[in-house]
């Protein structure tokens, strides 16, 4: 029986793999995280940013050892391409993108 730990370890090993394919898939980049102001180490030093089909971005943190592992196909940008939205924004996106009529241009 896996611990809790490795369930945790699992999802995110499952997650880092989705969103590289998506990143293959969709146009993407990959950027330098600004550090938390906290000082606090969450070892999310990168950002992925995708643009979704309906031309709204989504993006989502990733470690140092995940960009060198899952995203080294990415173009680093030297400017964060962010363009303010929030979690909630960014699911908003997501959802709206999923249940789009694809036959809409």
């Amino acid at each position: 029986m896996n611990s809790l730990r490795d369930e945790i370890e699992n999802l995110k090993a499952e997650r880092r793999m989705i969103l590289s394919v998506l990143s293959k898939l969709l146009p993407s980049v990959v950027a330098h995280h600004t550090p938390d102001p906290s000082g606090i180490d969450y070892d999310w030093g990168w950002v992925v940013y995708m643009q979704l089909p309906t031309g709204k971005q989504v993006s989502f943190h990733v470690g140092d050892s995940a960009r060198a592992a899952w995203f080294s196909h990415l173009i680093v940008a030297n400017i964060s391409p962010w363009d303010g939205h929030n979690d909630d924004t960014k699911w908003e996106r997501v959802v709206e993108y999923i249940r789009r009529d694809d036959n809409e241009n």
